[in-house]
C-alpha cells in the first residue's frame, strides 16, 4: 500500500520539492527511476551517485533541449556542452575572480548603504519606519550590485544623482534598458517575437540591443 501511494505522489508537480528524501525511504534506496510516456529520469540522494554524474561531464551530457528558452541572445554557457561549452565556460567565468569578489562584496555593502538612506532620507517614512516596497527595492538592490561587477555601470539610488544617460545610437539609457528587460524577462522567452509585436516589441528590441552592446563588450574585454 506504502508503494502504491508512493508512486501517485510521483505524479504531483515539483514532488521532489515536495516530499524530499521521503519516497527513497518508502522505497528502501537512494537511487530510483521513475518512467513516463515521454522519458525516464534517475533520481538519487546518494553523494557518491551525484559526485560521479558531476564529475563526470563527458558520460553524463546536459540536456540542451531543455535550456533553448535561455538562448535570449544565441547560445551562452547553460545550453551548451562538449568544445562549445568551454568556450562560453573561459568567457563567463572571468568575473568570478578574487579581484571581483572583493568589487561585489565592496559594492554591495555601498549600495545596501544607500538603500537604508533611501528608506530613512525622508523624515515622514523615517519617522513612520515603514518601507514602501521591499521587494521592488530588494530588486534595485541586486540589479545595482550585478550592474557594477558584470558591467562596470554604477547605479546610484532615487535622489542620490547619477543621471541614466543616453549613449549615441540609443533611445534610452543602460539603467532603463535593464529594468525594462528584466521586468519583462518572462514574456520574452515564452513568446514568440510574433507575438510580442503586438505588444510594443520594438521598444523591447531596443533594450535587448542596449544590452548586447555591453554583454559583447564585456566579452570582448575578457577574451
Amino acid at each position: 500500500m506504502a508503494d502504491i501511494l508512493c508512486r501517485i505522489r510521483f505524479l504531483q508537480p515539483e514532488w521532489i520539492w515536495r516530499l524530499r528524501t521521503e519516497p527513497f525511504r518508502l522505497l528502501g534506496g537512494d537511487t530510483i527511476l521513475t518512467e513516463s510516456p515521454g522519458h525516464m529520469l534517475v533520481w538519487s540522494a546518494s553523494h557518491e551517485v551525484i559526485s560521479q554524474i558531476v564529475g563526470r561531464r563527458n558520460d553524463f551530457v546536459k540536456p540542451t533541449a531543455m535550456y533553448r528558452i535561455l538562448d535570449i541572445y544565441g547560445r551562452n554557457v547553460v545550453s551548451t556542452e562538449g568544445a562549445l561549452w568551454r568556450q562560453h565556460r573561459k568567457i563567463a567565468s572571468a568575473p568570478f575572480s578574487e579581484q571581483n569578489n572583493e568589487l561585489v562584496w565592496a559594492e554591495s555593502v555601498e549600495q545596501t548603504r544607500g538603500m537604508l538612506r533611501h528608506w530613512l532620507g525622508d523624515a515622514d517614512r523615517a519617522r513612520e519606519g515603514v518601507a514602501d516596497d521591499v521587494g521592488e527595492d530588494t530588486m534595485r538592490l541586486t540589479l545595482n550590485i550585478i550592474s557594477r561587477a558584470g558591467f562596470g555601470r554604477s547605479l546610484a539610488w532615487p535622489g542620490r544623482g547619477g543621471r541614466d544617460e543616453v549613449d549615441a545610437g540609443h533611445q534610452m539609457g543602460y539603467k532603463e534598458a535593464l529594468e525594462t528587460l528584466l521586468h519583462n524577462i518572462l514574456w520574452i522567452m515564452l513568446l514568440p517575437k510574433v507575438v510580442l509585436s503586438e505588444y510594443h516589441w520594438d521598444r523591447l528590441q531596443e533594450k535587448e540591443a542596449r544590452m548586447c552592446v555591453l554583454i559583447i563588450g564585456r566579452v570582448c574585454s575578457v577574451s
